[in-house]
């Protein structure tokens, strides 16, 4: 599927996305150029664009505008490609939701955007998804989020989801981006910014007090 040249404007929860519950989402390829995708769904609960199949995503050139999640690029044999582009996110969600998304942060993650609040949200954190490499480049992407909310949220598991992100001209370091399983591994979690592979900043939470590979 392309979208080109075009303005998407829904009230829907998603803007883009794949389906993961049926069986011929599989080696989808998705490519968003010079488009604008805004989410208006009305109880704030609203994702740009969602990915969670084997396939490529492909965005250039583009504006993103959600609420709970910019982009969830979920599950392994994954390859997304994200340049030129402005992600925004008001970190606005549902009053039931007000304590949802941050218990992700601690516990499986559930279907849907049952996952952190981000403007990118990246991996997997169950065992219901696509085990295998998400490869994910970032290339001059502008983040706007408040103040306290992810910018990009990762979650790599040895066997499981690994995932190997490239940051290039984001005015990204790696203390902005979260390592949701305090993988110190570069063969579960390998993280390049602005062509120097670094060590993924470390994080504690209740649920997750040990590191991944």
């Amino acid at each position: 599927m392309t979208i080109k040249n075009s303005k998407i404007t829904t009230e829907g929860y998603y803007v883009v996305s794949t389906n993961a519950s049926k069986s011929a989402s599989s080696k989808v390829e998705i490519n968003i150029i010079d488009s604008t995708l805004t989410s208006t769904q009305p109880d704030n609960d609203s994702v740009g664009i969602m990915f969670n199949v084997p396939g490529e995503l492909y965005v250039s050139g583009s504006f993103v505008t959600a609420d709970s999640q910019g982009m969830i690029i979920r599950g392994g044999n994954v390859k997304a490609t994200i340049k030129d582009t402005e992600v925004t996110i008001t970190g606005d969600c549902s009053e039931a939701n007000v304590e949802g998304y941050k218990q992700y942060e601690s516990a499986n993650w559930a279907s849907g955007n049952g996952v952190p609040m981000g403007a990118f949200v990246i991996g997997d954190r169950s065992t219901s998804y696509e085990v295998g490499l998400a490869t994910v480049v970032l290339e001059k992407v502008t983040i706007k989020a408040p103040d306290g909310v992810n910018k990009v949220y990762v979650y790599a598991q040895e066997g499981d989801t690994t995932v190997d992100l490239t940051v290039t001209n984001c005015g990204l370091e790696a203390a902005d981006i979260v390592n949701g399983s305090n993988a110190n591994n570069a063969e579960v979690y390998k993280l390049t910014i602005d062509g120097a592979q670094v060590v993924p900043a470390p994080v504690v939470d209740e649920g997750n007090t040990e590191a991944q590979g």
